[in-house]
């Protein structure tokens, strides 16, 4: 008879083993505690104890509607929700963390830093003003409810929603100052829109740098539109790109591009259709790119060098007024009815060669002055035949006709 087999003492032996878990941490949040809001920087009205670091998430939900002040200096968290009324007064960064609020954040000197806002977040800017840096938005921002509500941006603006600069009225105005970080230009891109109220509103490159570093762009999905609204540099060697929708859709308004010899280059689209487009900016005939025409008004303000080519003023384009500005070293060629109308504003034509009808008879001491010679191939109009209008025409240096 055989015997059965014992069994080994392994097989009777069951080994421990260890598995490793996957390592969860806790989220540290800090919540705040004062039903009567109060100081951001007051450690007491914290429910940890200190006021929130870099490291915790920040929540205030209070009874009633409550107001939490930031106060001077520097402060830190990595994300905010909040339904209560927060007032910038000192700097919050939140080092690329989230910004979900149900009431208003407002502007009062303080600094917003590096954040991404949802779309029910809005920003108030005042008359204090306050800064925003490195900022994405899905929300809001508010120029509108007072009269010079003003802020900085550093490091670009990624606007999502819209940018209300003042309100229709004309009682209150915003401005939008880009400031040069030293780093790289300028931007305002994402998806929004920017809408001009009825006075005084400007969005204004603010660096002094030339090249790259002194652009301001605005991004290819960006609308600018309103009643009345100036984009332009500070200084002579900045310069703007539209890469995006600008668009003068309002009766009665004028959106005034550029200043002085500051450049201006549209690889986007400008829709003039019942307001007023002033281009007051150094340009060249191909920076001027698409601007599309079914209404309104366009005057020049600015130097349009045309480079040597020829700029064809039609029923496409309509006409265009000479305020003051500057066609050089080219070819203007009328058709269609539509011209180049100098003004009382003046304006200058030097190196050209006119193919039309210089119409200087529609304005009481319509004017130009003429540099480098005129060639004329067409008629020149010095006045109407009532007497209610003259026109003047001075040849200036070298000028020939």
């Amino acid at each position: 008879m055989s015997r059965a087999k014992k069994p080994r003492v392994a097989e009777l032996r069951r080994r421990l083993r260890f598995e490793l878990l996957e390592i969860r941490q806790l989220l540290a949040v800090n919540e705040f505690i004062n039903a009567a809001g109060g100081a951001w920087g007051t450690p007491s009205n914290w429910s940890l104890g200190h006021v929130p670091l870099a490291t915790e998430d920040v929540t205030a939900d209070l009874p009633g509607s409550q107001t939490i002040t930031v106060g001077a200096g520097n402060f830190t968290a990595k994300s905010i929700v909040s339904a209560e009324r927060i007032i910038l007064n000192g700097n919050l960064d939140l080092a690329g963390g989230s910004v979900d609020s149900s009431s208003p954040i407002e502007l009062r000197g303080g600094k917003l830093s590096q954040a991404t806002l949802t779309s029910q977040t809005k920003i108030v800017a005042t008359a204090t003003g306050g800064t925003l840096s490195s900022i994405s938005t899905d929300g809001s921002i508010d120029l509108s409810l007072e009269a010079n509500a003003n802020l900085n941006v550093f490091g670009g603006l990624e606007l999502n929603g819209t940018m209300l600069l003042g309100d229709a009225t004309g009682s209150n105005y915003g401005r939008v100052y880009f400031q040069d970080d030293g780093l790289s230009g300028n931007s305002l891109t994402g998806t929004g829109t920017v809408i001009f109220g009825a006075n005084g509103n400007y969005l204004q490159n603010n660096s002094n740098r030339t090249g790259a570093l002194g652009t301001l762009t605005i991004g290819s999905n960006v609308t600018i539109r309103g009643k009345n609204g100036s984009l332009y540099s500070t200084y002579g060697n900045g310069s703007i790109v539209n890469q995006g929708t600008i668009s003068t859709d309002t009766a009665g308004g004028t959106i005034n591009i550029g200043y002085g010899t500051s450049n201006f280059t549209n690889t986007g689209t400008i829709h003039v259709s019942t307001g007023t487009l002033g281009l007051n900016s150094s340009m060249t005939l191909a920076g001027l790119g698409t601007i599309i025409r079914t209404g309104g008004m366009i005057n020049l303000g600015g130097i349009l060098d045309l480079q040597g080519n020829t700029w064809n003023i039609n029923a496409a384009t309509g006409s265009w007024n000479l305020t003051g500005g500057t066609v050089k070293n080219g070819t203007i060629t009328e058709s269609a009815g539509s011209l180049l109308i100098p003004t009382s504003s003046g304006g200058t034509l030097t190196a050209i060669a006119f193919n039309g009808t210089l119409d200087l008879s529609q304005q009481a001491n319509a004017n130009i002055n003429v540099y480098s010679g005129l060639i004329l191939n067409g008629t020149m109009l010095l006045g109407d035949a009532a007497g209610s209008t003259y026109g003047r025409v001075y040849f200036q240096d070298d000028g020939s006709v």
